[in-house]
């Protein structure tokens, strides 16, 4: 067996994961809203911590589909799917009486993988499912040999990319706690430093693994084992790689800003998740009456921007 299906075998493993009763019935209640759905992927926080049925929790999925043409009814939202992917919707359900909430993002399977590999600069995609995540539904097994491949894909763009990052020796933690952190640093992100440590520490074997599988697919020598590692890497490989995370920092924050405001037009609630998350992150308040302003998306911007002012997120 190569490297490279070791680690779609490795990724693959991590679909199977036990996840609780509410993100089962919010993975239907999202496939009811998209007919056809081929896949509802769930990631982030809350499968890391099991605390999906919490008061305040809110999942993360995404929801992978054939065609937006037959997601959607309404074709300006299929417009701005491939405009700026991708769509981010909410969503309540009820589980044993009790009521769960998740976001669930919209984009088709064909787009998901290719948004994996390096030729994607922005760290959106490839930065989240780096990291592992369990398949809450697929239409097929071979919908699940495509997610392995483009899973296994964005663990190799996330090395690839993170290395210019840390010294010439390293260890996987130090490799993927600079990745992650670089990769929030990119966004609008309410979380501290602390986070990317937490990150590696949860799923902390895997991320051994997957380091050292996706390291044979570097254009650079690298040699070493579990304790350590050591890459020949050119030094305008590194200089351009850095270049690169600098020109990610604008591009991207700019466009996160637009998904919020694209969000905040077409998703009932999406302003308001966002506003609820950097306040719970940071002690900054909201103007609870930007609604009311004559131009309500240039005052909602003006609040994030004075969010951002004001240090609650990066």
């Amino acid at each position: 067996m190569t490297a490279r299906s070791e680690l779609e075998t490795l990724v693959a493993a991590q679909f199977g994961r036990e996840v609780s009763a509410g993100a089962r019935a919010l993975a239907a209640a999202a496939r009811q809203r998209c007919p056809g759905a081929l896949a509802v992927v769930f990631y982030g926080s809350c499968l890391r911590t099991a605390g999906a049925d919490a008061d305040d929790a809110v999942l993360d999925l995404y929801v992978l589909v054939d065609a937006y043409e037959t997601t959607y009814d309404r074709p300006l939202l299929t417009w701005l799917n491939r405009l700026l992917p991708p769509n981010v919707f909410f969503l309540e359900a009820q589980c044993d009486e009790v009521t769960v909430r998740a976001k669930y993002a919209v984009v088709t399977l064909s787009s998901f993988v290719s948004f994996m590999t390096n030729a994607t600069r922005e760290s959106y995609f490839w930065g989240r499912f780096a990291q592992p995540s369990a398949v809450v539904y697929s239409a097929s097994p071979e919908v699940l040999r495509e997610l392995a491949r483009g899973l296994a894909t964005a663990v190799e763009t996330f090395v690839l990319n993170a290395l210019p990052l840390v010294a010439r020796t390293f260890s996987a933690q130090e490799l993927w706690v600079a990745g992650l952190c670089e990769s929030y640093n990119t966004e609008l992100r309410a979380e501290g430093p602390d986070r990317s440590q937490a990150l590696f520490a949860s799923f902390a074997d895997y991320y051994e693994q997957a380091t050292r599988l996706a390291l044979t697919a570097m254009p650079f020598p690298i040699v070493g084992d579990g304790a350590g590692w050591k890459a020949e890497m050119p030094a305008h490989e590194r200089a351009r790689g850095l270049r690169r995370w600098r020109q990610r920092r604008v591009c991207s924050k700019l466009l996160s800003l637009l998904r919020v405001l694209r969000n905040a037009y077409t998703v009932e609630g999406g302003p308001e998740y966002v506003i609820w998350k950097i306040e719970r992150h940071s002690e900054f308040r909201f103007d609870k009456n930007w609604r009311t302003k004559p131009v309500p998306l240039l005052a909602l911007a003006l609040e994030v921007f004075r969010a951002w002012r004001a240090g609650a997120f990066r």
